[in-house]
């Protein structure tokens, strides 16, 4: 009886600290089931809305029939097909009223005010450009997790920025003041922008697709199977939201601090469904 006492206890025990991890969250909203594979969804604070990046069909195929939407906060979308003709769009990041998002093979530039592509800056070699990100100085970031290598934007040349044995399948990006965070196989790298010094950052991440902060070198990392999870250097990932087992996906992330917002672009389940953090 002690043994059965002891694994009931623990069991409850372990239940207990899953429920608490769940109770993080409380869902808020759901697009309707009308996007087209969405791989990222991204705030732009200017006009208060969200940009979605739809795939349209597989993740490598130059078919040209991803789009970029546009989606309210609370859910509603404004403009399902608000910029086309990108064949694969995923990762996205905003400078200087400019959308910039990754597609296969070339980081493509829209004009947001206009909703028009500008530039499409073409990435020879690259496999498979996926997230984005701009640093301070106005610097873009692209991740190549097929090549496993970081691109740059710099002026008007897209060039390799870093090419090294240390990336290994680098996805999410994320830009701190000093330094590029790289989301790798099973750990966040920390690379400065000058020296390009490369330091393991976070360890024991699992897979990392979507890479945000919530502030106070705490971050968001999801991994693509439907999990969500906070962590931070020294301390053990915890889980906070996890849709894996109704076989909804958790893709690109994003994150609006300011109102505790956790957006989550669900894939094959066609919607972004945002989520309260408490």
């Amino acid at each position: 009886m002690k043994k059965i006492s002891i694994i009931i206890v623990t069991f409850l025990f372990v239940g207990s600290l899953f429920a608490q991890n769940q109770a993080n969250t409380q869902k808020i909203w759901k697009t309707e089931q009308k996007l087209q594979t969405p791989e990222s969804v991204l705030y732009y604070p200017k006009d208060n809305i969200l940009f979605v990046s739809n795939i349209a069909g597989k993740p490598t195929d130059k078919d040209d029939t991803g789009f970029i939407s546009k989606v309210d906060l609370n859910g509603k979308i404004i403009d399902l097909k608000w910029v086309k003709a990108i064949s694969a769009p995923k990762g996205m990041a905003i400078n200087n009223g400019k959308l910039y998002v990754s597609n296969i093979d070339e980081l493509v530039e829209i004009d947001i005010a206009k909703a028009k592509i500008t530039k499409r800056y073409k990435a020879p070699g690259a496999t498979f450009l996926n997230d984005v990100a701009i640093n301070r100085y106005g610097t873009v970031f692209v991740s190549d997790m097929g090549k496993n290598t970081i691109w740059y934007l710099n002026g008007n040349k897209f060039e390799i920025w870093l090419a090294s044995d240390v990336l290994q399948k680098p996805n999410g990006l994320f830009c701190e003041p000093n330094y590029l965070l790289i989301g790798n196989k099973n750990y966040i790298l920390k690379v400065h922008y000058k020296s390009k010094q490369a330091i393991r950052y976070i360890e024991n991440t699992g897979s990392i697709d979507g890479l945000v902060t919530m502030g106070d070198d705490t971050y968001l990392i999801s991994d693509w199977v439907g999990n969500v999870y906070k962590v931070a250097a020294g301390k053990e990932r915890v889980k906070i939201f996890s849709t894996g087992d109704k076989n909804i996906n958790a893709a690109d992330i994003e994150y609006i601090q300011s109102k505790k917002m956790l957006l989550i672009p669900t894939f094959f389940d066609n919607r972004v469904a945002a989520y309260k953090i408490n």
